[in-house]
């Protein structure tokens, strides 16, 4: 069932986020998280695009989030290209915390 599966992955990517959120954690460990998160989020976006985002596009009330859903699954899809290039810990630190908060939203 693709709802059921959308969901089990909303839990998945929270505990990743939780460890890419801390400031406390090792490096290791926020990159690892990070990596399994990207990976995830790649393969689920689109399923929930698909289960979720176009079914509310239909209906009046609901358009609006579906197009802030869109919105912010492009945003995320620009800083999952950007991540493994930046070289610079602080700013791949900061680019990793707001890609885990904007998804959080």
């Amino acid at each position: 069932d693709l709802v059921r599966a959308v969901k089990d992955d909303h839990e998945d990517l929270k505990k990743f986020i939780e460890v890419m959120k801390d400031d406390e954690a090792a490096a290791a460990k926020i990159r690892s998280a990070a990596k399994s998160f990207m990976e995830l989020l790649q393969s689920h976006a689109p399923s929930e695009e698909k289960a979720l985002y176009a079914r509310c596009l239909k209906v009046p009330k609901l358009r609006v989030m579906a197009d802030e859903g869109y919105v912010e699954h492009q945003i995320a899809a620009n800083l999952m290209k950007s991540i493994p290039r930046t070289k610079n810990r602080d700013r791949w630190l900061a680019e990793v915390k707001v890609l885990a908060e904007m998804v959080e939203h």
